[in-house]
Parts: structure tokens; sequence; C-alpha cells
């Protein structure tokens, strides 16, 4: 995979997400190149400008010491664009508020790229059938 196969991933799930609103960039980076070198992924976000830049641990085994689990660069991806919409909520970290808002995080994403690679293997039109559902105004 390259940042340029995250391109097509980062612009579904913004739409997806509600967050077409805002200018995200996103990279791969090798896990030295993170802040906490603990995680699969970090984003930098500007709620006032709406910017937000994401990068995703490269899933290669050189670019990381994850040790047997390889990070899923689609659900890192999720991960921190639900960030966006939690921003204002920024417990401290490592506390107990904190670890409860990244298991959930955690959970949604995974559950939201599930539901994606599931429905798409089984109906691959399923995404313009809603794009068009909401483009025509209804809802649910």
């Amino acid at each position: 995979m390259t940042d340029s196969d995250l391109q097509p991933l980062l612009t579904f799930w913004q739409k997806t997400l509600r967050l077409q609103d805002w200018d995200c960039y996103v990279r791969f980076v090798s896990q030295h190149e993170t802040r906490t070198q603990a995680h699969y992924g970090e984003s930098d976000r500007d709620v006032y400008h709406k910017t937000c830049e994401i990068k995703v641990v490269h899933p290669d085994p050189g670019c990381m010491s994850f040790g047997n689990i390889r990070p899923d660069p689609e659900r890192t991806l999720v991960h921190e664009l639900l960030h966006i919409h939690l921003t204002e909520w920024n417990p401290t970290d490592g506390s107990a508020e904190d670890t409860a808002q990244e298991q959930a995080i955690n959970l949604i994403a995974g559950a939201l790229v599930e539901l994606k690679r599931a429905t798409s293997d089984r109906d691959p039109g399923w995404v313009q059938r809603l794009r068009d559902r909401e483009s025509s105004g209804l809802r649910n």
C-alpha cells in the first residue's frame, strides 16, 4: 500500500462520517515517526480551521514493532476521523475517560469497517444506492 491508496478511503469515510467540510490529509508513516510509538496512527486537528493531518502506521513489518499484530490502515483511518467528532471532549491522556473514549472509538471504527467490507463483498452496489438515497433527501 502507498499513500495514494489511502486517498479513496479518506474520501469515502469523510463522506460517510459527514466530515466533507474538513480539509483532511492522510499519509503512511513508520511507527517511530509517531509521538507515542504505541499506536497504529495519530492525528492533529485544528477545529477552528477544520483541518486534520492523519498519520497511519504502514502495515509493512519493517515500519512497525507490534509483534505479530498487523495494523489495519482503513480501521486506523476511521478511528482517527472519529476523533474529529469528539475533539471537544478531550480527556486527560491516560485517564479513565481517555481509556473509555479510545476503547469506544476502536469498537466503533472496527464495526464500521467490518460492516463496509461484509456488505461490499455481498453487494458491491450498496454504497452507490446509499449515496443516491441521501442525495434524493431520504434518510434512514
